[in-house]
């Protein structure tokens, strides 16, 4: 598990980036962003949950 840290590439660091200025987009735009599938965006942001390099929070107003 502790490789799997190690291999954050440029698009995962796009797609955090992306995340973190517009945390509303779908998976759908950021894809379209990094030009990738959103199928491969959706498996990335997996990925970086599963290594706890995001984590997603919900609020109530």
């Amino acid at each position: 598990m502790m490789s799997e840290v190690l291999k954050i590439d440029d698009i995962d660091k796009q797609i955090i980036n992306l995340i973190q200025e517009q945390p509303n987009l779908t998976h759908t735009q950021i894809a379209k962003k990094v030009n990738r599938s959103q199928p491969t965006v959706g498996m990335r942001i997996r990925k970086l949950e599963e290594i706890g390099v995001l984590q997603f929070q919900a609020g109530i107003n």
